[in-house]
């Protein structure tokens, strides 16, 4: 239960900090690449979990990965920020631009403007991702059963560090 709580809550606070500041820059900067790296997340919503096993566990291995946390927290984090980033930008899509030209017009520079407006009105948009994330984080048993050993007859499963 304790393995389960922290992986669950390592992943979703990863969720919450990578996606919150990714869609800022998708829906506020417009860069090279932008269309690209949109494409990558539309995969990763498009891809059976299944369907990158097989390197997914090379890469662990090699690494030295397996039965650890750190081999559910990245899967986990992975799998939830496709769809968190699209739900935020579009919710940032939403918001007025004047909003932002504002605290511009006041001084205020790309990391306050997020730390002191985007962050503030993205509550709503940040409670429902952490929900939707941990609920999947902790629903998911197939990447935890692929990547930790089981103790055959026993009670725990693996032996994570």
């Amino acid at each position: 239960m304790v393995n389960g709580l922290v992986v669950t809550a390592s992943s979703v606070l990863a969720i919450l900090v990578l996606e919150s500041a990714a869609a800022y820059a998708f829906s506020r900067f417009r860069f090279r690449g932008r269309g690209a790296f949109m494409g990558l997340l539309a995969l990763g919503l498009l891809l059976p979990l299944q369907s990158y096993f097989i390197t997914q566990n090379t890469i662990f291995t090699d690494l030295g990965l397996t039965d650890t946390r750190w081999a559910l927290i990245v899967p986990y984090t992975a799998m939830g920020l496709p769809l968190a980033t699209y739900l935020l930008k579009v919710y940032l899509d939403a918001l007025p631009f004047e909003l932002f030209e504002a605290a511009r017009v006041d001084g205020a520079g790309d990391l306050r403007v997020f730390l002191m407006i985007v962050v503030p009105l993205l509550k709503p948009g940040l409670a429902t991702v952490a929900i939707f994330s941990a609920l999947t984080s902790w629903n998911e048993f197939l990447i935890y059963v692929v990547f930790n050993r089981w103790v055959v007859g026993g009670v725990t499963a693996g032996s994570l560090k």
